[in-house]
Order: C-alpha cells, then sequence, then structure tokens
C-alpha cells in the first residue's frame, strides 16, 4: 500500500501531524491484513506504519551533527521504509526528507512496488516559531545545527515527479487564533482528508525497467538445473559410443534432433 513521505524543515510540526496521520488512517482504512475481524473490535483499523528518527532510534542531534552521520540516518530510514513497503501497509515516513534525490529515491521505491505515493510538506513560515518549539523539547537540534538543516532544506516541487502529488499543509503557532491573519488556511483534518484522497483514488505510478522487481527463482531451481545437466551429459557421452561424425542424435529436454559433428570428452 502507499507510501507517504513527510518532509519540511527542523522543528516545523511534522512529528505531531504524522501521528494524528497515522490515526486518522487507522480508522479511516479497511485493514486487509484482518478479514475475519469485525468493526467494532479494537484493532479494526488499517495497518499504518510510522518510520522516524525515533522509531530506529537515534537523537536528532547525533543522526544530523555531520555528513557522515547524516548518510548513515537516511539509509536506516530508508531500509526500514523498504522493510514495511508492502501491498497490505500504509507507510508514513516522518523525516526531515530535506534532500530531494533521497526523496526520489523513496519515489522509485514505491514505484518498484507499483503502489500509490504522495509527498507532505510541512511548512511552517517563520523560523523564529520553529526555533522556540525546537528549544521547547526533550530531544532538539543544536542552534548551529537547527540553522544549517533550516537553510539546506530543498522544498518540494510539484513538477517533480517524485514530488507529486503534493500536499502542503501550514501549521498555525499558537500566537494565532482561530482565525488567520492572511487568509484561510486548510486545517489538519482537511489535509489529512487530501492525503486520503490522493492514496486512494490517486493512480500507482508503473514500474519502470530501473524499479521493477526481479522475479524470483524458485527455491529448487538450482537442484533442477544440475539434474537436468547431468541428464543431458549423460545422454551425449552414451551416445557418441555408438555414432559417427554427421550422425542426427536425439537428446533429453530437447524438441530437435542435433547433429553430432565429433567426440567430446567430459571436461570439454
Amino acid at each position: 500500500m502507499p507510501l507517504i513521505t513527510i518532509c519540511g524543515q527542523p522543528a516545523s510540526g511534522k512529528t505531531t501531524f504524522a501521528h494524528g496521520l497515522v490515526e486518522y488512517l487507522k480508522k479511516k482504512l479497511p485493514n486487509p491484513c484482518r478479514p475475519g475481524k469485525g468493526k467494532d473490535e479494537e484493532d479494526r483499523g488499517s495497518a499504518v506504519v510510522l518510520v522516524n528518527e525515533e522509531a530506529l532510534p537515534v537523537l536528532k542531534a547525533e543522526g544530523y551533527r555531520d555528513a557522515a552521520a547524516e548518510k548513515i540516518t537516511r539509509g536506516e530510514l530508508k531500509s526500514k521504509v523498504d522493510h514495511a513497503l508492502n501491498r497490505d501497509t500504509v507507510v508514513v515516513l516522518d523525516s526531515l526528507n530535506y534532500i530531494k534525490g533521497f526523496r526520489y529515491q523513496l519515489y522509485c521505491m514505491a514505484r518498484a512496488e507499483t503502489t500509490q505515493h504522495c509527498v507532505v510538506w510541512v511548512a511552517l513560515e517563520h523560523q523564529h516559531v520553529a526555533r522556540a518549539w525546537n528549544e521547547s523539547r526533550e530531544d532538539r537540534y543544536p542552534p548551529e545545527l537547527f540553522d544549517d538543516l533550516w537553510g539546506r532544506f530543498e522544498a518540494p516541487v510539484e513538477g517533480n515527479r517524485w514530488d507529486r502529488p503534493l500536499i502542503c499543509y501550514s501549521p498555525r503557532p499558537p500566537s494565532e487564533g482561530a482565525e488567520e491573519k492572511e487568509g484561510r488556511r486548510s486545517t489538519r483534518d482537511e489535509v489529512y482528508q487530501q492525503v486520503l484522497a490522493a492514496i486512494t483514488e490517486g493512480k500507482a505510478p508503473a514500474a519502470g525497467l530501473s524499479t521493477a522487481t526481479a522475479p524470483r527463482n524458485d527455491a529448487d531451481a538450482l537442484f533442477l538445473l544440475d539434474q537436468v545437466t547431468q541428464r543431458l551429459l549423460s545422454s551425449i557421452l552414451e551416445r557418441q559410443k555408438t555414432s559417427m561424425p554427421g550422425d542426427i542424435i536425439t537428446v533429453p529436454e530437447a524438441r530437435t534432433p542435433v547433429c553430432f559433428r565429433r567426440h567430446v570428452g567430459l571436461p570439454e
């Protein structure tokens, strides 16, 4: 089932949004993994997996302290997504996802599974609000790292196939009341509805040659291949004892006879 990639600058409200989205999807989506459950049973919601730094687990200050740590963190997040992504599970990736190349890799993973994919950009407009949110929590970014990650964020562009469908959500700072100062924004519940529509009504990207899953060989394929090879060798060695160059002989597993040209030894 679908992959939902949440991206945004540090301390912009992504995790709060993600937890709410997971609960919303569990209530709204049927659960194909539990066909025998009744509608009133406790675990009737769909299989939805949340992947983020906390699930690794890794502290944000450690996971993004330098380029090497960032690479490891992204690799572990990608591995978690790859492990969870299947036809029966909705995967919500809650992280910075600030590099467009990484978002492209995630898109390719969803494409390989031929499942829907969407990007949710949690776009907090004011950096000072995010900085205050960062300072108020236990797992915080150091000030220098916060500023660095904020400046390096590569905003998603809907024109890029790996960034669409793109759904934007602007959290409301606590200082703002029920009425928005700069025009009406979509509420969080409205954005949840948009995400649900994107993953249930949207068309899954077709797997290309570079992303198509290679067919898996049967567990006994190697054994069967060896058996056929042995039969062929035995047949050829036996028939050449009574054949002359130019004779037509038949061998097992072959639909047409073959021309015997010369005697060959087993090593050859």
